[in-house]
Order: structure tokens, then sequence, then C-alpha cells
């Protein structure tokens, strides 16, 4: 079995954090499949304290 893929994009204002292969829109991520949207935002380096809204398909989800 393959682990699960995500597609992540970052605000602008957040690509301080965000590594320069995934700057450019959406990019895909493997997951684990158990980790939060928040745990896998902070693996790709970006702080949760300054993240605003985690949204998946356009709708808000929880951290």
């Amino acid at each position: 079995m393959s682990a699960p893929e995500i597609h992540v994009e970052f605000a602008p204002e957040l690509a301080l954090f965000v590594p320069h292969g995934r700057r450019g829109g959406a990019t895909p991520v493997t997951t684990d499949g158990l980790s939060s949207l928040g745990h896998v935002v902070e693996s790709l380096g970006v702080p949760l304290t300054e993240v605003g809204a985690l949204r998946v398909d356009g709708r808000e989800v929880p951290r």
C-alpha cells in the first residue's frame, strides 16, 4: 500500500518559512496517513503560530 499524498499550498506571506521548492503553488506531500494537517504544515517548516486558517478544498479545518 502506498502512503497518502496531499497537495499543499501556502499563502505568499509565509514564503519566508516555506522551502524554495514549495513556493510555486500547490505541491505534493506524502503523508503517514495519521498526522493532523497542522503537523504536516509544521513538518514543512511553517510554524502554526504564523498560520491563520487551515483549509481543505476551501473549507476551514481543525489544526
